[in-house]
């Protein structure tokens, strides 16, 4: 009988335990590619497409540390997944011939690349774009800043996530947010406000509508790389910081904590003394439930209304801006004065409940402070920080998508000093198309400030005050463009930031 040919070692199956070095060996190889697909899997599901400036942000400046803890608990999760798919694969990978573990690390490669390219959004696609982008900055320094007529008290109100159609009929047949809905059909709107790459999360949505500038990661590190730059946008000005110097007294609201991914350190360093944050209330003795981002939206809008009743100093006017969590990704955040009608399981219930309570809120928020008979001029802007991106809802915004792209909720509203409704003046009356660049340079007009040699610029921003005539950025070159221009590396941000 013919003995059997022997296979050569070098590709028959290994059957090395976990005890032996090779399957450790080989566990470290794949636990690179594996990582790769379950941590894009996880940023995929939970925060909707990101950005590499996003992840390299939030890496610096804090995190899941002071997230919601359900977030914290999910990224556990995925760290197990990741460790058991490692060991599993291993274990598959010695036990198979040499074609068969090939043919394994194509599909992992493979699956790697596209899970990324199904998470990241494209990045820089104009690499010469950065001494356009300086041509195109208005630096606020540089510009002679007035006051005309006395300074109204201004609300600014980011709500988490407010994507336009919630107020709307074609996504969902009837408005989520039913009063900001009304509210804004009885006031001012300039056309659609759209999300630029950098204005995609939270505190990228308030940098780029009080500076003017979308949010890189470039310059958030100190030239080690190591730490982050001793100030928050150290060499640029902001909104905030106009006012301050104009005099107006600037406090911030919100119900997560200040250190989540800086919030607390931008607001501190461009001109915002008070700040109260998840940490700060707690100090003030207001409750805060344990799970959950912090204080619930129905809960901050009241401690923002006591906070307005505290004596003046002096005769300032004050500038209150708020921002909302409880409608945040991936389907919302109970709250506790806001109770569910029944019981629930369901994400989508989840998330259309939160909607509606934070619709609530805001417009019990926004009633209160302009039925304030102070003798002072009011003017209230209530917007989105950035589109819905990943949670049950997504299918129905994405089919209305296809009718009318999707826009951020966007509502402003002026009264003069006897509180009474003054209009906003908007030139043309044509529909604008704008994004978070042009909030700054607005507002400012809209409060009466006015700066020389740059009338109605500012940053990279303009003026929805002015002619048509002078178009946004936007306007100019579209967003897939602007996009492109706006994501690449450029000395003016990096001079700027460090």
């Amino acid at each position: 009988m013919q003995k059997p040919t022997p296979v050569p070692p070098s590709i028959a199956p290994v059957r090395a335990t976990w005890r032996s070095p090779r399957f450790w060996a080989t566990a470290a190889l794949l636990a690179g590619p594996v990582l790769t697909v379950v941590g894009s899997w996880y940023l995929r599901v939970y925060f909707g497409p990101v950005s590499v400036d996003q992840l390299l942000f939030h890496a610096n400046e804090g995190g899941l540390g002071w997230a919601d803890a359900k977030a914290l608990w999910r990224a556990v999760r995925s760290v197990l997944l990741w460790a058991l798919l490692t060991l599993a694969l291993t274990a598959l990978h010695l036990r198979l011939r040499a074609r068969s573990r090939g043919l394994l690390w194509v599909a992992l490669l493979g699956a790697s690349g596209l899970s990324v390219a199904t998470t990241l959004k494209p990045g820089c696609a104009d690499p010469d774009s950065g001494d356009a982008i300086a041509q195109w900055y208005v630096d606020p320094r540089a510009q002679r800043v007035t006051q005309v007529g006395p300074p109204p008290d201004l609300l600014l109100v980011y709500v988490e996530s407010l994507d336009a159609a919630y107020a709307g009929k074609r996504a969902f047949g009837a408005p989520l947010a039913p009063q900001l809905a009304a509210w804004r059909a009885a006031h001012t709107r300039f056309g659609r406000l759209q999300m630029l790459d950098g204005a995609s999360w939270t505190m990228a949505g308030l940098f780029s509508s009080l500076c003017g500038l979308p949010l890189q990661s470039v310059g958030l590190l100190t030239a080690k790389s190591t730490d982050r730059a001793p100030r928050f946008f150290a060499d640029g000005q902001c909104l905030t910081d106009w006012m301050a110097a104009q005099g107006w007294e600037l406090s911030f609201y919100g119900g997560a904590s200040l250190d989540f991914a800086g919030k607390g350190r931008f607001f501190a360093d461009h001109g915002v003394a008070r700040r109260f944050g998840r940490d700060e209330w707690q100090a003030l003795g207001v409750p805060v439930p344990e799970e959950g981002w912090g204080l619930a939206d129905t809960a901050l809008v009241q401690q923002v209304i006591r906070q307005w009743d505290r004596p003046r100093l002096g005769p300032h006017a004050r500038a209150s801006i708020v921002l909302t969590v409880d409608t945040h990704d991936p389907h919302g955040n109970p709250d506790p004065d806001c109770p569910m009608p029944v019981a629930s399981d369901d994400d989508e219930a989840r998330m259309r409940h939160a909607l509606h309570c934070t619709d609530a809120a805001v417009q019990r928020l926004v009633q209160a402070f302009v039925a304030r008979r102070d003798g002072r001029a009011k003017l209230v802007w209530v917007m989105g920080d950035h589109l819905s991106k990943a949670h049950p809802l997504m299918p129905a915004l994405e089919a209305a998508a296809a009718v009318r792209p999707r826009g951020v909720f966007h509502a402003v509203a002026r009264w003069d000093a006897q509180g009474e409704p003054l209009p906003v003046p908007l030139p043309g009356g044509t529909e604008r198309q704008f994004t978070h660049l042009d909030v700054a340079p607005t507002l400012a007009q809209l409060l009466g400030l006015r700066w020389q040699p740059q009338g109605d610029r500012l940053g990279l921003g303009r003026s929805l005050l002015a002619e048509p005539g002078r178009g946004t950025l936007l306007e100019q070159h579209g967003l897939t463009r602007l996009n492109q221009r706006l994501g690449c590396p450029s000395p003016l941000f990096a001079s700027l930031w460090t």
